[in-house]
């Protein structure tokens, strides 16, 4: 699993007002072609379906954490909600 590809995803939407509103609206597809990761980790990134940035975040870190507990790798990507919510909050998508 390409882990830190999965971060730099979710990072950049962080901080990337334009690429947030890309990945939510239709853009998705163009912008995976921007990261390296594994094909499961691309269709799971597409078959993703959220109102919200939190929420399509929140999605992904759930997927993430099953495949690391099936694999018995310990999760190490966590967005704490709190604070994925301050970031967000003064941000629209």
């Amino acid at each position: 699993m390409s882990e830190r590809a999965l971060q730099a995803l979710i990072g950049h939407a962080i901080v990337d007002r334009k690429f947030r509103h890309q990945l939510m609206n239709g853009g998705r597809e163009r912008l995976l072609a921007e990261f390296d990761l594994t094909e499961d980790e691309r269709n799971v990134v597409r078959s993703i379906q959220a109102q919200t940035f939190e929420e399509f975040a929140s999605q992904l870190h759930t997927w993430i954490t099953r495949s690391q507990n099936s694999s018995s790798v310990r999760s190490r990507f966590h967005v704490p909600s709190q604070a994925l919510s301050v970031a967000l909050s003064r941000q629209p998508i």
